[in-house]
């Protein structure tokens, strides 16, 4: 689902924030069931557990709840995180070709005056 820019926004608010909304809960729904699925591998985040432990005050059917409700969070940061370092090297990437287009273009610059 395409989301709506500011224009969109600015014809019809509702329809933004509704679309905002679905997809927040769709994206919810799916880091559930990563969180789920890692959980049932047997792989555990110990500062996680050591969280859940804690605030269930040593009730494990309790806690094992939290911690899935805490990795699904947990996953929602590292897809965030993972975000920002592409967007941070694409950045990079777009100012390194910049950089050598003029370069480039500073080059030729030179090499025509000398004509």
């Amino acid at each position: 689902m395409e989301m709506l820019g500011a224009k969109e926004f600015m014809a019809n608010p509702l329809n933004y924030i509704r679309d905002h909304l679905v997809v927040g809960r769709k994206m919810e729904e799916a880091l559930y069931e990563l969180a789920l699925n890692e959980f049932k591998t047997g792989s555990i985040r110990p500062g996680l557990m050591a969280k859940a432990m804690a605030e269930c005050d040593g009730d494990e059917m309790k806690a094992r709840a939290l911690y899935v409700k805490l990795l699904a969070s947990a996953l929602r940061d590292d897809f965030y995180l993972e975000q920002r370092r592409e967007d941070q090297s694409d950045k990079a990437i777009r100012n390194d070709q910049a950089r050598l287009k003029r370069e480039s273009s500073e080059k030729k610059g030179n090499e025509n005056s000398r004509l």
